[in-house]
């Protein structure tokens, strides 16, 4: 094999390495952007359910228990934030909460609930 081949040759495995890298990238990103986008639906949908509990409670006047819905939910996602928080936030959910807040970010950090481990669940009768 000649100089010239061996240089061929090498040239084109580099650009076929770098092809790969870049393909690679474009599949990572848009897997990500898949997966971010299902976690937002999936979200959307369970704030429906749990909005649509609240506006029976509110139409029925049992102003009771949809206080107690609103603070189990409120609960809950306050205990998920401060997971968050606590297992590896980015600086730019930080700094988010930090230009939001009135608490402080420890605060929410800190979170712990006082309802324990288990609750009852009201129902608009």
């Amino acid at each position: 094999m000649s100089k010239k081949q061996k240089l061929g040759l090498s040239i084109l495995v580099l650009l076929l390495c770098f092809t790969s890298y870049g393909l690679g990238l474009y599949v990572s990103r848009e897997a990500l952007n898949k997966g971010s986008a299902d976690i937002q639906a999936m979200l959307a949908f369970n704030h429906i359910g749990n909005y649509s509990k609240i506006q029976n409670c509110l139409n029925k006047e049992n102003y009771k228990a949809t206080s107690t819905l609103l603070e189990n939910y409120i609960i809950t996602e306050r205990e998920l934030l401060a997971s968050h928080l606590n297992n590896g936030a980015t600086s730019k959910i930080t700094n988010y909460i930090k230009l939001r807040t009135k608490e402080g970010l420890e605060a929410h950090k800190q979170f712990i609930s006082n309802r324990g481990n288990s609750w009852k669940v009201p129902r608009c009768k």
